[in-house]
């Protein structure tokens, strides 16, 4: 299961977005209200752990475009860098 390029351009063109709704309060506040980053968190360990043939490329894209996500709408949130550092480290050496 390799991300192929129209798919990852889509994916950066949905980081490019959320940079642009993360200078809007209100979105902000939905991120923080629906628990936005934990969800996505959750996902990207789920995916990580049930597809097991995934290239570890297509992996590190994934967590990559989380911490993206990460730092475009949570910037104050280094905790939240660290847990998707940890998240990726255990998926490639746990």
């Amino acid at each position: 299961m390799s991300l192929q390029l129209p798919q990852l351009l889509h994916l950066n063109v949905r980081i490019f977005g959320c940079r642009f709704a993360a200078t809007d309060a209100s979105v902000v506040d939905q991120f923080n209200d629906s628990d936005a980053f934990g969800q996505l968190l959750g996902a990207a360990t789920r995916v990580s752990e049930q597809h097991t043939e995934m290239p570890g490329a297509d992996i590190a894209a994934m967590y990559i475009a989380l911490a993206n996500f990460v730092g475009a709408v949570y910037p104050d949130h280094l905790d939240y860098i660290d847990r998707v550092l940890q998240s990726c480290h255990e998926v490639f050496y746990l």
